[in-house]
């Protein structure tokens, strides 16, 4: 029992803490690279838009981009909610 214990259980026991490191190890560089990433493009391309807009000539227009993009968010959120039922 013990040889089988050695061989069998224990070998498989190893394996899935290996497996579960390198998953982890995995897990860990698709959120440090690509969500961060994300997340990063995001609010440098939102700080890209708020920059153009608020050099824009007038109140005027910046209530129109602000309403229009807050629509356009809003419509999105409600798709994306929609599209996971």
């Amino acid at each position: 029992m013990a040889k089988a214990d050695n061989k069998i259980i224990d070998t498989a026991i190893d394996g899935f803490a290996i497996l579960q490191v390198v998953l982890a190890h995995v897990l860990a560089w698709f959120d440090k690279n690509i969500v961060d990433g994300f997340i990063g493009l995001l609010t440098s391309f939102t700080h890209f838009i708020g920059n153009i807009i608020r050099k824009s000539p007038g109140k005027q227009v910046q209530s129109y981009v602000s309403w229009a993009v807050l629509t356009t968010l809003l419509i999105v959120i409600i798709a994306v909610l929609y599209l996971e039922m």
